[in-house]
């Protein structure tokens, strides 16, 4: 691992930090998910997500003197992010209610990686060679292997978790696109959006009755933990696309810490079976990384 020159990188520390907060998002919306089967606590839920983005992003640049103004693309593409980002809260919610098992649904998370090699190479000129496909393939199958296995059985469920994957996908290249924006900024904006979906739905599908449940407050304890969580999640993103990453190389680092830390979570709180497979996965992705990295491969032919 030490001999990977990705790892040298700066992009690269802010993603194995966004991995770290990346599976603990995920372990919040299980329990989230695991406490209510109600469209409405979900909006609530994502509702104050955006608060807590609210609140941070405008005392953060209220704090640093700094302009709430930013360029109409800046501004444009944080509200794009922000409505994507709340479908994908959503859609991760519901994933959890038509009982998607856990590891299957973080793999199929994970293949945003093809979609994101492909916006890249259209959208932004990062074209992968052949040597850096292989790698990308060899990432899906160590993802494959660090879950178990795991069994994409029929249900609704499943095209809700494609949904998300491809969602996230998209909001990569947003971020991208708009990489040179302060992070409070987008949260501030990108908050604004969740609050105000949040308050429209929530409108239409609030009954006093059945909303204060015994789990309210749990609920609400998660998704304010939650939103902390998101707001320093948003901002390493941006700072690693603000200090070199594309999303197919950032992707690959990010599953190969997200899905290593998902596995050790599963075996340990939530039941998943431990394999030996799961420790091969993680070989490959160091494999996937190697063949990622055109550092390494172009130091090796200066040896040769």
């Amino acid at each position: 691992m030490k001999n990977l020159v990705v790892f040298r990188e700066r992009w690269a520390r802010w993603t194995v930090g966004e991995a770290f907060l990346k599976t603990f998002g995920v372990v919040c919306q299980k329990l989230v998910g695991s406490t209510t089967t109600l469209f409405a606590h979900t909006l609530w839920a994502t509702m104050l997500v955006g608060v807590i983005q609210i609140l941070l992003g405008a005392g953060s640049l209220s704090f640093q003197k700094k302009s709430f103004g930013d360029s109409t693309r800046n501004i444009a593409g944080a509200v794009l992010f922000g409505l994507l980002a709340w479908n994908s809260t959503v859609l991760g919610f519901v994933t959890f209610w038509y009982e998607g098992e856990f590891g299957a649904r973080v793999f199929v998370i994970t293949l945003s990686v093809v979609p994101g090699a492909l916006i890249d190479h259209f959208c932004f000129s990062n074209r992968l060679n052949f040597r850096q496909w292989s790698g990308v393939l060899v990432a899906i199958l160590a993802g494959f292997l660090v879950l178990g296995s795991p069994a994409l059985r029929k249900g609704i469920w499943i095209w809700f978790a494609f949904a998300n994957m491809m969602t996230v996908a998209v909001n990569q290249g947003v971020t991208q696109a708009i990489k040179d924006i302060d992070p409070m900024r987008k949260n501030f904006y990108g908050g604004i959006v969740a609050v105000a979906l949040g308050l429209v739905l929530l409108g239409v599908k609030f009954e006093s009755k059945t909303f204060f449940t015994p789990e309210f407050t749990k609920l609400t304890a998660v998704s304010i933990l939650t939103g902390l969580n998101v707001v320093f999640m948003w901002t390493l993103n941006v700072w690693a696309y603000k200090d070199g990453a594309y999303i197919s190389l950032k992707k690959i680092v990010l599953n190969s810490g997200y899905l290593s830390m998902s596995m050790v979570i599963g075996v340990a709180f939530f039941g998943d079976a431990f394999a030996w497979g799961k420790i091969g996965g993680m070989g490959l992705f160091v494999l996937s990384l190697a063949l990622m990295d055109n550092e390494l491969w172009k130091g090796k032919k200066k040896e040769v």
